[in-house]
């Protein structure tokens, strides 16, 4: 490794926001600080060792709580204008000259940044782009305009948009990463798989971002007030905060669900655990996802989980072997909670084990060292400058 070595990690967004995504980033500085001078540069992450800088206005804050980028149409609409318009953009940025050899971008809007006219202007050698969202336009305006005339890297999070992308950039310059998780307990024992909450009824939890056009927790709700109707002793947990809070409350008062249907707003890492110890099933019915760490976790203690088909959950859950697989409906949806519930308990304790097994393939060390292969590769294709210039001041 090499102290000499400074490598960015920059992860560009319109507001503030604690997602997979942006924990990915948080323990890629973690570890490669380590080995490197790491700056990050988005919204901070409070990581030791590593050098931040804020890039944006202050009235870059007041952006994160306004109500119109609760719609769909304004949020495609200002990232349309802000990869257009340069002079829309950088008016959010601070002016400021930043290098590094190498870029690990972590958002679609980096190209903001990393483009030569950028207000706030990162000047790299070498260019790793993680490919978060595959259903974006990915080339269209990130990251084909910042690649012309410099080695990079493009990370596929699961294999389907591995295999689109090698098309496209050819398979040198595609590696695929999966996202990792901490792996505590090496062995699966069912005691562990007791309940820990006093309820009687049967448990369904949901973690994550309240994000209804990724996560699509309103169809599960509707489904849910169906079978409520036939067994009163469903509850269903909702834990995480986001825009979409305030339509499933009113969702929840529509269906007079209060006693059945629950809001947690945002948990702390005990109570995630706690919840995730005594399910009976665990539902992620995602439109959308590249990979989810949400659902991993969830394998990673055993649950069973029932999860939506997309690209992210293709390399993740085996249809009724370490979880199941659904259509985005409420028939489906339904239908598929009423078969896992009245599982016999010998198939449950079966798909429980699989599942906290099948949880073990994903690991952070394997993530780690899968960016560390790609970082030297790349630091292979560059002339480091001598000296390396110095780190910005904060």
């Amino acid at each position: 490794m090499n102290k000499k070595l400074q490598v960015a990690l920059t992860d560009i967004q319109l507001r503030e926001t604690n997602a997979g995504g942006q924990r990915v980033v948080k323990t890629l500085a973690m570890d490669l600080h380590k080995y490197y001078k790491i700056i990050h540069i988005g919204y901070p992450i409070s990581v030791s060792k590593v050098s931040e800088v804020y890039p944006y206005k202050n009235k870059t804050k007041k952006l994160k709580r306004s109500s119109l980028l609760k719609s769909a149409l304004i949020k495609r609409l200002i990232k349309y204008l802000f990869h257009r318009i340069n002079i829309l953009s950088n008016g959010f940025f601070i002016r400021n000259n930043v290098y590094a050899d190498i870029v690990i971008s972590n958002s679609n809007h980096d190209d903001l940044i990393l483009l030569n006219n950028s207000k706030f202007h990162l000047d790299y050698k070498a260019g790793i782009f993680i490919n978060h969202d595959p259903y974006f336009k990915f080339g269209k305006l990130y990251p084909d305009r910042l690649i012309k005339d410099k080695p990079f890297k493009i990370i596929a999070l699961n294999s389907i948009d591995y295999k689109n992308l090698i098309q496209k950039y050819g398979k040198a310059n595609v590696s695929l990463i999966h996202n990792g998780i901490e792996i505590k307990n090496k062995n699966f024992d069912i005691k562990k798989r007791l309940r820990a909450l006093k309820h009687k009824q049967r448990l369904i939890v949901s973690i994550g971002r309240l994000n209804e056009t990724q996560k699509k927790l309103s169809i599960a709700i509707k489904a849910l007030r169906k079978l409520i109707k036939l067994d009163k002793n469903i509850l269903f947990v909702i834990a995480g905060t986001g825009d979409a809070a305030n339509l499933y409350t009113k969702l929840i008062s529509k269906y007079n669900l209060k006693n059945n249907v629950k809001l947690l707003g945002f948990i702390t890492q005990k109570e995630k655990e706690k919840l995730l110890t005594s399910a009976d099933l665990v539902l992620q019915p995602s439109a959308k996802e590249a990979f989810s760490i949400a659902t991993l976790e969830a394998l990673a203690y055993g649950n069973i989980v029932l999860t939506t088909e997309n690209n992210g959950s293709a390399d993740i859950i085996k249809d009724k072997k370490n979880g199941f697989l659904t259509d985005l409906s409420e028939e489906a949806i339904g239908k598929n909670i009423m078969q896992i519930l009245n599982l016999s308990k010998n198939k449950k304790y079966s798909i429980q084990k699989n599942a906290f097994y099948s949880a073990r393939k994903f690991s952070t060390e394997k993530m780690l060292s899968a960016y560390h292969k790609v970082i030297t590769e790349l630091k292979n294709r560059i002339k480091l400058s001598a000296p390396t210039k110095n780190m910005p001041t904060l």
